[in-house]
Order: C-alpha cells, then sequence, then structure tokens
C-alpha cells in the first residue's frame, strides 16, 4: 500500500505548469531582465535558456579567486563534503568541462591538494572509535563527544579529489606539463603525476578504512560497523543498513576512482572490485523503489530513509534525497551499472509530481505528505535528475534557488550543466517557452507537445489555419524537426516557419508536406532563430500533435582541422575526387600511429574510407580501447561512419585512433554533437 498521502491531492499538470510560469515571470524581473544590476563579484546567471554565455562564464572566472581554501572538515562539520568546500570543488569540476579553462583546472588542483593533506595523519593524527589513527577526514570537532566519528561521508571527499584526477587523466595533453602554482605539497610536479598521486592515496582510504569497515565481505553491501566501539559515537547502529544517502556518497568515490583506473589501464582487478560496490548498493536501491502512479498519470516512486527503515519516508529537504537522485544519475550515465532510463524517469516525476506543491515551494518527503511540511527550496543536486523530465528544470530553479546562485559556486555551476545539457545537444525545444493558435481544452496546452511524451497532446479547436510554437529564449541553430502525430492522424498540409521577433514568420525551404503522421522526421538546411513554428494549413479534423522535437545536426570536424592532434608519420592527401568529406583525407601506413580529438559532447563518430588497403583500427575513447573496428571493403567506399560512440549527458572526450593493421589508415572527419 502507499501512504494515504497520496490521497489528499496530486494538483494537476496544468497547475503545475502555471507554478513554473509564474516562476518564470518572477526570475525575468529578478535576474534575466537586468543583468546590468549584478554585482561584478556576483555569479551571473543571463537566462535558463539557451547555451551558456560568456558573459555567464566570465562571472564565475571573476568569482573563483575570492573562494577561500579549506581548512579542515569539521569547521564547520562535512566542509569537504557536502559543505561549501566539498561542493566549490564540484562546481570547479563541472566548469572546467564546460570552459576547458586550465585556470579552473589549477584552482581544483589547488583545493584536492589542500583536502588531501588536511586527511588525518596515521601518526600524529586524532584516534578514532576503532583505536586507530586512520587515513580520513573526521567531521566532528576535536573537543566533541563523539570526535572519534569518521563515517560514509569519507566517500563524497574521496569522489571531490577524484573528480579532480579524472579531469587530468581524460586530457593526455596535459599529462606532461607542469602543473602552474609548483608543487608545493609534493605530490607530483606534471599534471599526470598529481592525478597519479591522489589516486593512490584515495585507494588507501578505501583499502585501510572504507572497506574494511562499511562494505559487507560477500555481498558487497554497505552497513554499519558491527563493532560495538561503533556505537560510542551515537551515529548508526551497528551493523544495520547505511542510508541511501550516505551509499551514495560512498559510491561516488568509488565509481570516479573506477573511471581514473579504466583511464590509466593500470589495475583491472580494483576496478572490478569498486564496480561491484557500486552495482550492489544501486541494485539495493533500485529494489526497493514503491513505485505507483501520481495523480498526473505518470510512475513516480517513494522510498525509506534506509533499507528496513520502515515509516521513515526518506526525506526530500537536505542532502538526502538529493543525493539519492544524483548518486543514481552518475551511476546511470557511467553505463556500467545497470540503471535504466526509466527508472530516472520515475524519479524525475517524483520530483515534479509528489516532491512539488504545485505552487512553488516543496514537500519535506518524497510521497509528497503534506503534513511533513514544505520547503523553499531544493538543493542543487535535485538538478541532475532534470534531463529527465525537463519540466523539473525550472521547477527546481524557483526564486528562492535562484536568490542563492549569486553567491554560491555549485548552484551556479549546476545551471551551467544544465543549460549545456537540455540546450546544447539533444532535443533543443525541450524546457522552453510555448504557444498555440488554438487550445481544445486546458487538458490540452501547447506545453503538451513538447514534454518528450508520446502520451501527452496538444489538441487545437480548428481544422484551418492552426499553428505550434515555440520560444527558444534566444537565437538558435537547428536543423531537423521529428513530429508525432500518434493519438489522431488529420493534419493534410503544413510547413514550418522561423520568425526573430516571434510576429513575423517565413516559411523554412523544404519542410512543407501533406500528412505527417506517427513519426515524420524533417531534414532541412540549418536555420538560426528565436522562434519555430509549425503552421498546420490544414486537417481532416481539429488537429493534434503528440510532439515536436527540434535538433541540431553534428557537424564533422573536417581531418584538416587544427584540433585533431596527429602522431608523426601522417601524410595529406586532397582533391581526391571519390566522395571525401571535403574531398581530402589524412592517411598513415605505420602500425601505432595515431590521430586523437578532444570534444565536449555526447557523441562522437570516427569517419574514413574503406578499401581493400584497410585493415583495423583501435579507437580508444578516455585513454582506454573502446572497439577495433575493421576498415577492409572489397571496394574503395567514402564517408563511412566505422565507430560511433554516446554519451547520456555531454562531457569532455578524447577519442584516439591507432593504426592496428592494413597497408593504410585514413581519416576522413570526426562527428560529434
Amino acid at each position: 500500500m502507499v501512504n494515504l498521502a497520496h490521497a489528499h491531492k496530486r494538483p494537476m499538470r496544468r497547475r503545475m505548469l502555471l507554478s513554473i510560469m509564474a516562476s518564470m515571470l518572477t526570475l525575468s524581473v529578478l535576474y534575466i531582465s537586468k543583468p546590468s544590476l549584478s554585482f561584478a563579484a556576483s555569479l551571473v546567471v543571463d537566462s535558463l535558456d539557451g547555451p551558456v554565455t560568456q558573459n555567464e562564464i566570465n562571472s564565475y572566472n571573476q568569482y573563483l579567486p575570492s573562494i577561500p581554501l579549506p581548512v579542515n572538515n569539521y569547521t564547520p562539520g562535512n566542509d569537504f563534503v557536502y559543505g561549501k568546500s566539498g561542493e566549490d570543488v564540484e562546481s570547479m569540476g563541472i566548469m572546467y568541462e564546460i570552459t576547458h579553462d586550465t585556470t579552473i583546472l589549477d584552482t581544483m588542483i589547488h583545493f584536492a591538494d589542500t583536502m588531501l593533506a588536511a586527511r588525518n595523519d596515521p601518526n600524529t593524527g586524532r584516534i578514532l572509535w576503532n583505536g586507530q589513527r586512520d587515513l580520513v577526514w573526521p567531521n566532528k570537532s576535536p573537543d566533541a563527544t563523539n570526535a572519534g566519528y569518521s563515517g560514509s561521508e569519507n566517500g563524497d571527499v574521496i569522489a571531490h579529489i577524484s573528480y579532480c584526477a579524472k579531469l587530468i587523466l581524460q586530457d593526455p595533453s596535459l599529462w606532461n606539463t607542469n602543473v602552474s602554482f609548483g608543487d608545493p605539497d609534493n605530490l607530483g610536479a606534471t599534471y599526470l603525476q598529481r592525478a597519479q598521486t591522489y589516486v593512490t592515496e584515495l585507494d588507501q582510504t578505501e583499502d585501510t578504512y572504507m572497506i574494511p569497515n562499511f562494505i559487507h565481505s560477500g555481498t558487497n553491501l554497505q552497513y554499519w560497523p558491527s563493532d560495538p566501539a561503533w556505537d560510542s559515537n551515537n551515529y548508526g547502529t551497528p551493523g544495520t543498513p547505511i542510508p541511501w544517502n550516505q551509499q551514495m556518497m560512498i559510491n561516488g568515490g568509488f565509481q570516479r576512482l573506477a573511471d581514473c583506473h579504466l583511464i590509466l589501464g593500470d589495475d583491472s582487478n580494483r576496478v572490478s572490485q569498486y564496480n561491484a560496490i557500486v552495482q550492489a548498493s544501486v541494485n539495493w536501491f533500485t529494489n526497493e523503489l514503491t513505485p505507483y502512479q501520481s495523480g498526473n498519470g505518470d510512475q513516480v516512486y517513494t522510498w525509506n530513509y534506509a533499507s528496513g527503515d520502515t515509516g521513515h519516508v526518506e526525506d526530500a529537504n537536505g542532502v538526502h534525497a538529493a543525493y539519492d537522485l544524483m548518486g543514481m544519475v552518475r551511476a546511470y550515465e557511467s553505463g556500467r551499472y545497470g540503471v535504466t532510463s526509466s527508472t530516472l524517469t520515475g524519479l524525475a516525476n517524483t520530483v515534479l509530481d509528489e516532491i512539488s506543491t504545485g505552487n512553488g515551494d516543496f514537500y519535506n518527503k518524497v510521497n509528497g505528505d503534506p503534513s511533513s511540511g514544505t520547503l523553499a527550496r531544493l538543493w542543487s543536486e535535485y538538478l541532475h535528475i532534470a534531463p529527465y523530465n525537463a519540466l523539473d528544470y525550472k521547477l527546481i530553479c524557483n526564486s528562492s534557488f535562484m536568490s542563492v546562485v549569486p553567491s554560491s559556486p555549485s548552484y551556479f555551476a549546476r545551471i551551467m550543466l544544465m543549460k549545456t545539457v537540455l540546450n546544447s545537444s539533444g532535443n533543443l525545444a525541450l524546457g522552453k517557452s510555448y504557444s498555440a493558435s488554438t487550445t481544445w481544452s486546458s487538458s490540452y496546452p501547447a506545453s503538451n507537445a513538447f514534454d518528450g511524451k508520446l502520451s501527452t497532446r496538444w489538441a487545437s479547436t480548428n481544422p484551418t489555419n492552426q499553428w505550434l510554437n515555440v520560444d527558444f529564449g534566444i537565437d538558435t541553430t537547428y536543423n531537423q524537426v521529428v513530429l508525432n502525430e500518434t493519438s489522431f492522424q488529420r493534419v493534410t498540409s503544413y510547413t514550418l516557419q522561423s520568425s526573430e521577433g516571434g510576429s513575423t514568420y517565413t516559411d523554412i525551404p523544404g519542410t512543407a508536406g501533406t500528412t505527417i503522421g506517427s513519426n515524420k522526421t524533417i531534414n532541412f538546411s540549418p536555420v538560426t532563430s528565436r522562434y519555430l513554428r509549425l503552421n498546420l494549413i490544414s486537417a481532416s479534423g481539429d488537429p493534434t500533435i503528440n510532439e515536436m522535437a527540434v535538433y541540431d545536426y553534428p557537424s564533422p570536424v573536417n581531418d584538416s582541422d587544427s584540433s585533431i592532434s596527429y602522431s608523426s608519420g601522417w601524410n595529406y592527401s586532397s582533391n581526391r575526387g571519390v566522395g571525401d568529406y571535403n574531398n581530402d583525407v589524412h592517411y598513415t601506413a605505420a602500425s601505432g600511429n595515431s590521430a586523437s580529438f578532444t570534444f565536449f559532447g555526447k557523441s562522437v563518430e570516427y569517419v574514413t574510407e574503406e578499401n581493400t588497403d584497410e585493415g583495423n583500427v583501435d579507437v580508444y575513447i578516455d585513454g582506454v580501447l573502446d572497439q577495433t573496428v575493421n576498415c577492409y571493403n572489397a571496394a574503395r567506399v567514402a564517408q563511412q561512419a566505422v565507430y560511433s560512440k554516446s554519451w547520456s549527458t555531454p562531457g569532455t572526450h578524447t577519442i584516439k585512433i591507432v593504426q592496428n593493421s592494413g597497408h593504410y589508415m585514413v581519416l576522413d572527419a570526426f562527428n560529434y554533437n
């Protein structure tokens, strides 16, 4: 049975959308319409829509020097975890991935150095609950009654520092360069040496403290220590399951260290061990999610604070559900732990339909129990779930949330991440503003055609001269629209139109058609505009559209582009006349020669020729061999995408191709989105 709190309410989605629209109007007054009023030392969000702007990046770079270095993890408690310093480091990682600015990375390294140096000293440091001076970051004051406590929170400190190591390892071009501010703590002069030191030291904490005390041998499940001495901390009954949010902290450390070892290719047994620990936790959490249908007809979940903690529904406030959701998103995006997109969609629906009150604030419990009280805002970690229901994005970014942003690097950075995820790739129409010529009723608003769901639809009231419009908020480039008319296939004549100001619309060449049907993909030459309109000229009845998605196809990066790095031994051939992209290629005839390309995106393709004189090519992603592709063909064929890789969200990646066999290896282009 689901908690009876669900029976009282469930505001309909129209109420949700009105709340979001009201918040957007408020926010436009607060920070979008008056960017000039922002203080120079404040973080500036120009708009929640569109790609990240240079002004936003500049505001972060100007704010960065004012962020104080961390001191210890107990003043205040958990400062290195979800406190200011831990969150600041996460913001630096996110912003470096977006900008590739090594000044940001160097600052992150400085913070990571300081946090590692503040770890408990094994010879002179604090004696913990177990009588040992373990390599951890105590989060209680030295004079506290439970000063010997040190628990799951260490996993989050490990996650922050290993995030820094991972970013370094993902970019081999940095490896042999000295870190700009030197090596004051003797952790390694070059970027590679620094990253390797981080990984080695963090592995030691995992080996000597986290695994022996919190990971159940045999099952890899996470429990509090069964040692009676643990009870002296007054924190977690010995031998009971660790709460979910704290398991996600532990998982974060293991997962990011596994990422580092995968790139280094240095310890497959350790990677297997770390992955098994994360896998066990993720499976456990997923199995204890209780699904049900919300009042809006969506699948949502409820769950408890910890396994077996019956009656203690997970808290939506503070670090609790925020880390639950962020941890599941991280696991899914790694591609290693079997988390499904449908699970994340259900969790995202839970934020929209259950945690949200429908009035701009939030309930204190994940099941939407009104007796739990309300919150003015959610933690910024919630934004990680937003891509799985785009309506979550601006719902979370309410006026209370945005009031924190000017002085919170982590809130700011996660907005920048969402702008990148939701606007720079994928469906460009998600999370925007919508309008229509007419609407059949409040149950069929224009927004239904842009919510990513075929189960909802926009419906009009007239069979002729109807339209459906999306306002991107800023000029946006696109070259593909996908239409779904699944419920009632009535349209008999249509075209796509673009507009700069929203009043005068121009037909987009090559987009006119008659029927749409259940799925219609319309490709056309790139158009840049703020507004895009589906103009429905005629229909056999009142037209209704289930979904309208807008995309920008990736452009090839030609083999001659300066962003591609070649080893020695490559040659260039132009004016080939065989159908290559840009009529040219680079080629090499020596085994082991390579070419690499670093990009920020969510997909990449290796484009080459196939011919009788070509053989196998090893393709590496972020330093790890991902696939060996065969480029042999009985006849020459140009512009062949022989390898492709995609991720659920954009990030910084490096693709490297290495000649394995055959007389030639050819590079025509890399495609990335």
